[in-house]
Formats: C-alpha cells, structure tokens, sequence
C-alpha cells in the first residue's frame, strides 16, 4: 500500500539497520548485493551510507527519530550499531569518496514510500556530503531501463557521461554513466538550494493520512 506522505529523518547507518536494508535492496535490484557485502562497507573508510528513517506521527522533529532509546546501555548500542532499533527504514543510500568526487554507489527506496519524496532528501545529502569534503562532481551508474531513475537524476543536474557495455552482472545490461557539473559553480549551487527549498516546502505541507 502506497504511503500519501511520511516525514522522514537521515542518519548514518548501523549494523541494526543491515536487515531491513536488505530487505529494501531485494525489492529494487535483480544483482541485490550479499548481506556480507554491506558489513563489508560498514568497515570501509571510503564509504558512507545513511538510512532514512520514518518519524513517528507525534514526532515534530528529527531528533525522536535519531534519539537512542532510553536505557542505561543504549547509547553504547546505538554508537556500536547493536542491540536491534526501534526506527522504520524506508530507504538507504551508499556514496563513495575518491580524490575529487563523490560516487553515489546505490540508493533505494522501499516500494510503499516511493515517490514521497524519500529519495530526494537522500540525493541532496549526497549534495551536502560533496560539498562539506570539498569534492567538485557526484557520478552515478543507472540502467537504461530505470528510466524514472533517469528522470530524477536529470532534474538534480546529472548529465550522461558515457556509458559501459554489460555493466550489470544480472543480465548483462549496460550501464549509463551520469556527472553533474561542477558542484561549486554558481550557476549549479543556486539549482540546487531551489531544490533544498522545494524539498523543505514539500515537508513542512500537511500530509493527508495514508
């Protein structure tokens, strides 16, 4: 059943979370990476993933998502990512950092909260990340096929780059290369503090229960 809308808080992602991104991951790709593959990434210095987590409805701020649960040991749990976690994952998203740009490695939303908006906070984030660690691009590989993937990413600034023949180990399908311009142009910042605004317009509307 499609969710009409849900506030939604990001924070980084922890051993707690693996299952239910998982989960998420089986849903939107056919070459679903082994449970194995993301502990893997947890230990790579790399590599960042966050998790977007669903906000209860009394819940009128961010912080009751991210705030531990509230026992003698929890804040070691939370820190260490053990222990299990109260929070709904609804999407998750994975970057890697190279000399001079960002790789957005995946980004998944689960099917019920698509197109609420979920993946646009996480592609801004992404924005933030790059620009907070002084890298100059964000670059993305997508499916041909994926064409409303395409869609977003043309409305974040992502162009075709080129592409890789048989990129996708499923199948065998290719894969399009997609960069955005120089993150710190003037010209590109301003698009994207339209889209942070029309992103905070959207979360700050009354949503209409599901």
């Amino acid at each position: 059943m499609k969710q009409a809308g849900v506030d939604i808080a990001l924070r980084p992602i922890t051993r707690s979370d693996l299952r239910q991104v998982r989960s998420i991951e089986r849903t939107a790709y056919a070459d679903a990476w082994p449970r194995t593959a993301f502990a893997q990434e947890l230990r790579n210095g790399s590599a960042h993933y966050i998790v977007a987590v669903a906000l209860p409805p009394e819940s009128d701020s961010e912080a009751d998502a991210t705030r531990p649960p509230r026992d003698a040991l929890s804040p070691l749990r939370w820190l260490l990512g053990v222990g299990g976690t109260r929070d709904r994952v609804v999407g998750y998203a994975g970057v890697w950092f190279t000399a001079d740009q960002l790789h957005l490695v995946t980004i998944a939303v689960a099917p019920e909260f698509q197109g609420g908006g979920v993946a646009q906070r996480m592609l801004l984030e992404c924005f933030e990340l790059a620009l907070r660690s002084g890298l100059h691009t964000i670059a993305l590989e997508v499916r041909p096929s994926n064409e409303r993937a395409i869609r977003l990413y043309e409305i974040y600034g992502f162009r075709r780059a080129g592409r890789l023949a048989g990129y996708y180990t499923d199948n065998g399908e290719d894969a399009i290369v997609m960069v955005t311009p120089e993150l710190d142009k003037r010209g590109f910042r301003q698009h994207i503090q339209q889209l942070q605004l029309r992103s905070q317009r959207w979360q700050n509307r009354p949503h209409s229960a599901p």
